[in-house]
């Protein structure tokens, strides 16, 4: 069996080489006229095989190829039928659970209805009438109400208690102060006034009135500018500058002479300390101090408006927003109007910079002057540097504070609040000399290289001006 094998292997697939491989058939392999035949018999099937692969390989390039079937849409199935379904383990059928209808359909069971939640609660100190119409829950909010409730927090409890119990006393301890209700008490008084009633009710409906009027008019003033100037109000807060001006800073100013009595002035001054306490005292120094006791209208940085209360109180006491067209309307009011070209830069400044006056911005100010007529003064003020020494600025708190800078010193934040508590530094203020641009034509204010002269020679005169101040003081708190 092991020859037959191998002669098998040997000789392949061929029939021929098998037919004549056999005992019986060796003798007629050797006759010349069936070798001829068996070849002739070998050729034709050769040539036929390959003539059926040749014209089916041609029939399969030059066939269209058929258009790809589009693929079966995908069977919508519910959320119930694939729960019904579960696929079984390898070699054991799935298991099917019956439908929860066709459960409910053989027992005759009803389905439980879902919970209803509660309508939210009303929100404290809100007004209107709320619609009395139930509100149709979407399935989501279905499936969510018949979910278990997840167990809340103690706070959580807490919380709700609180606002229950102050929903509850809100009506009786909460007044209504709306305008509606003002308005209906001044109709009151009014019809009080007009009606004829004897004279010792009459002068008591007169007394209640003024009373009413006062309470209405508290804290405010009827005489407000166009720029929220509040005479009443400064009124009230000046024993606060005159404090910080006598006894805290003790102000020693200087050339008070040079402030015009009447008529329109840029007052131009160096800007530190990181609080805007510099033009507060320049306001103070002319209207306390002057012959004329004017007012005086600093000019505010943008970011102070954005600071809580800060910027209603700077307007309220007579600060102005920074800008050309506020400017030049205070101006052609013959006001004085106070500067600072330094800006930002000049009160975020560091310790170390001290007393060196940063750039100009383009001449804005004297651009102003030439468009007005006013006269430049020259303002430098020493002592309000060390109030605040920034040693470090944290710019990387600046935009989500809403401020350009936040400088630390060494009492903030150190100190929390009271870090922004002054140091009780000694301060020089010195007005110099009038600069007129009033020879100068309109046709300077397309002078670029004029404009930027006259704002270097303004700038040099601040710089000699401190300097020559600096040389006299011998300290820092006591001048």
């Amino acid at each position: 069996m092991a020859k037959k094998s191998a002669a098998r292997t040997a000789l392949g697939n061929d029939p021929f080489a098998r037919t004549a491989s056999t005992p019986s058939m060796r003798l007629l392999s050797l006759d010349p006229t069936i070798q001829g035949a068996d070849a002739a018999r070998k050729a034709a099937t050769e040539r036929k095989t390959s003539s059926g692969r040749t014209d089916k390989t041609a029939r399969a390039r030059t066939a269209p190829k058929p258009e790809p079937a589009a693929a079966p849409a995908p069977k919508k199935t519910t959320r119930a039928a694939r729960k019904a379904v579960k696929p079984g383990k390898p070699g054991k059928p799935a298991i099917r659970k019956p439908a929860a209808k066709a459960v409910r359909a053989a027992t005759g069971a009803v389905r439980p209805e879902a919970p209803v939640s509660p309508p939210p609660a009303v929100p404290l100190f809100v007004t209107g009438v709320e619609d009395d119409a139930p509100r149709a829950q979407t399935a989501t909010s279905r499936r969510a109400a018949a979910k278990p409730r997840a167990a809340e927090a103690p706070f959580a409890r807490m919380q709700r208690d609180l606002e229950n119990r102050l929903r509850q006393a809100a009506p009786a301890t909460v007044p209504d102060f709306s305008p509606d209700h003002l308005r209906r008490i001044d109709d009151l008084l009014q019809q009080l006034e007009k009606a004829d009633l004897p004279e010792p009710s009459a002068g008591l409906i007169k007394r209640l009135t003024q009373a009413w009027r006062y309470f209405q008019l508290f804290g405010r003033s009827m005489n407000v500018d166009d720029f929220g100037l509040d005479p009443k109000f400064e009124e009230l807060v000046q024993p606060l500058f005159e404090f910080m001006y006598n006894t805290w800073w003790r102000v020693d100013a200087s050339g008070l002479e040079n402030v015009p009595a009447a008529g329109r002035a840029l007052l131009v001054a160096n800007h530190s300390g990181m609080l805007p306490w510099d033009g507060g005292m320049i306001k103070h120094a002319i209207r306390a101090h002057h012959t004329a006791h004017r007012e005086v209208r600093p000019l505010v940085e943008d970011f102070v408006y954005h600071l809580p209360f800060l910027g209603a109180l700077m307007a309220r006491i007579g600060g102005v927003r920074a800008c050309q067209e506020n400017a030049q309307r205070l101006l052609e009011k013959d006001e004085l109007v106070v500067v600072f070209p330094e800006g930002v830069k000049g009160i975020a400044k560091l310790y170390r910079y001290r007393y060196q006056l940063q750039r100009f911005g383009r001449g804005g100010f004297v651009k102003l002057c030439l468009r007005t007529g006013a006269p430049i003064i020259p303002v430098s003020v020493v002592g309000a540097e060390e109030i605040h020494p920034i040693i470090a600025r944290a710019d990387f708190l600046a935009r989500p504070l809403k401020t350009p800078v936040v400088p630390i010193t060494p009492t903030l934040p150190l100190l929390g609040p009271l870090g922004l508590i002054p140091l009780p530094t000694k301060w020089f203020i010195h007005f110099g000399k009038p600069i007129d641009l009033s020879h100068y034509g309109p046709a300077a204010l397309q002078d670029e290289l004029l404009i930027n002269r006259i704002t270097s020679e303004v700038r040099a005169t601040i710089q000699e001006q401190i300097y020559e101040q600096l040389k006299k003081r011998r300290s820092v708190f006591l001048g």
